[in-house]
């Protein structure tokens, strides 16, 4: 499995998977001018090879991306792209650095590989920021009624993840006639992989956000907003289809925590999400097995 993220909450995020070689790896992308992180190249569980993620300075300036352009996608291809000429890396999942995971490495390694579709939000907005967004001039290659929507973190098996690397269909379709008021990332990979692969799709996402403050983007929660009984919000009450079958275990991820969050999630955390996780071990483990 192949992870992608920015790391201020590393410490919190990924401790759950210290120990577990072979399993994973992950691949940080640096927004910084003139560098670039180079992840550790690591496995689906076949081979039992890793290698410290390392700098190297580039010869030229790093291209920046920026949140809404074409640039965030090419970004995206680049790392999976990345991750793929390791033939041993069977999911590539792509989280920010504001994300946490809400259950630790096994469960969620399990979650991944016994899954039978890839997951990635892509639903029909009948609205402005849906269709609206649509430019007739993407015809034929995408028809209106093919447009969809979703968020750009996704969670995606070998299949999918190569189908989005080797698109030159589409493309160039977004790259000219997507731009503000039309977001790309918000809908190339949804729509194209709705066309191209849409039976490997969940077509729901894995992580957890909260809309309920209203304005463009997710909350954000910091020190104070970190009780048990949020917590026990974000685990608990679940229900969706996991291979066509019902589970409690719909989010993997929450987002988005600001870095002063990292204390309280520290101190809390452990007693709700690992409580939560421990009374889903044998349903994770065993349950999740006759859905394969």
């Amino acid at each position: 499995m192949h992870a992608v993220m920015r790391l201020p909450l590393a410490r919190w995020g990924w401790r759950e998977g210290r120990g577990r070689r072979g399993v994973r790896s992950i691949g940080a992308w640096a927004p910084v001018p003139g560098v670039e992180m180079v992840g550790a190249a690591g496995t689906g569980g076949k081979r039992k090879k890793r290698t410290n993620g390392r700098r190297r300075k580039k010869k030229q300036r790093t291209n920046v991306s920026e949140w809404g352009q074409m640039s965030m996608c090419d970004a995206e291809r680049r790392l999976l792209a990345n991750a793929l000429l390791d033939i041993s890396n069977e999911w590539f999942v792509l989280v920010s650095e504001t994300c946490i995971p809400l259950f630790n490495f096994s469960i969620i390694y399990t979650y991944f590989m016994r899954s039978r579709y890839s997951f990635i939000g892509a639903f029909d907005d009948l609205g402005p920021y849906g269709r609206g967004r649509y430019n007739l001039s993407m015809a034929p290659e995408v028809k209106i009624s093919q447009w969809r929507k979703g968020s750009q973190w996704f969670e995606l098996s070998r299949k999918v993840a190569v189908t989005i690397v080797k698109d030159v269909i589409y493309y160039p379709k977004f790259k000219e006639f997507c731009k503000p008021h039309c977001y790309v990332d918000e809908h190339y990979f949804p729509t194209m992989l709705t066309i191209e692969v849409p039976h490997l799709l969940a077509n729901r996402s894995l992580t957890w956000v909260d809309w309920s403050r209203g304005g463009a983007h997710p909350a954000t929660f910091g020190m104070a907003d970190i009780t048990e009984a949020f917590v026990k919000k974000i685990v608990e009450g679940q229900s969706c289809l996991y291979n066509n079958q019902p589970s409690s275990i719909c989010d993997l991820f929450a987002r988005k925590f600001a870095p002063s969050s990292l204390k309280p999630l520290l101190h809390i955390a452990p007693k709700e999400f690992y409580r939560a996780t421990h009374m889903e071990t044998y349903y994770a483990g065993t349950s999740l097995q006759k859905y394969t």
